[in-house]
Parts: C-alpha cells; structure tokens; sequence
C-alpha cells in the first residue's frame, strides 16, 4: 500500500454490515433457537457478502465454538510489519450467532501523526481464555 492511503483501510463499519447479513443468512437457515447452538458450527458463510477488498483469512473452531477473521491485504501488510499489537473487542455490534467483534490494532506513524489502524477482525461465537488465545496465535498472513 502506498503511503498516501495507509488509513484508507477497511474499517469495523463495513464488518458490521457483513456480520448482520452473515446472521440473516443463519437465522433465515436455521430459525428455531433450539437449533442455533447445534448448527453454528455448520452455518455457510456467504462469501458474496463480504466486500471485495476484504478477504476470509481463517475459519478458526475452539471446541465446537467458531471464529472468522477476515483483513484486506493491506491490512495484512500493516500486521506484518508492526512490532507490536493491540486487541480491541465490542459486543454492541455483533448479533447472534456471534457475541463479538474483536479487532487486532497496530500503530502507524506517517508524516509525524502516530494513529491506530486496525488490521484485522475476528467475529466470534464466544469469549473464553481460549478463543482468544487461538484466535490470537492463529497466522493470519
């Protein structure tokens, strides 16, 4: 990525929206609740949704429990080159199936200005020590 648009990545707006049609698609699928924990595993992502300059980068599963994380290339870019990461998590944007939407940050500094850009985002079906953990030390790139 050119340093004109190092900021110009994909930001946690555009993840939402994935995320809701990602949800429509599974409760429109599967729509009793008693069904939802059985089959979350097994819902399909639909691939057509996610925005072109976004890519799947792993489909992580913790014990039956499952976490996407998706990052542009640039993103990806930004990741490799950072000695240090941060982690971010929201739970007001995601719904069911999922109960987060978990960021992994790094800061960029270009023409003086120190930013934190996100690089990459997980949706996750749970919030345990190990989710994070796998989801953490999983190579994305």
């Amino acid at each position: 990525a050119g340093s004109d648009n190092i900021y110009q990545v994909l930001g946690p707006q555009s993840l939402i929206k994935t995320l809701n049609e990602v949800t429509h698609v599974f409760l429109h699928c599967y729509p009793h609740s008693a069904c939802l924990y059985i089959y979350i595993y097994k819902f399909q992502l639909q691939k057509d949704h996610i925005p072109p300059n976004l890519k799947l980068r792993k489909d992580i599963c913790v014990d039956g429990e499952r976490h996407i994380v998706f990052a542009s290339d640039e993103q990806i870019e930004l990741l490799r080159n950072a000695k240090t990461w941060y982690v971010d998590g929201t739970f007001k944007a995601a719904r069911d199936p999922f109960v987060q939407l978990f960021s992994i940050c790094v800061m960029v500094k270009q023409d003086g200005c120190i930013k934190q850009v996100p690089t990459a985002f997980a949706l996750m079906t749970r919030r345990k020590t190990e989710d994070y953990r796998r989801v953490s030390k999983t190579s994305i790139y």
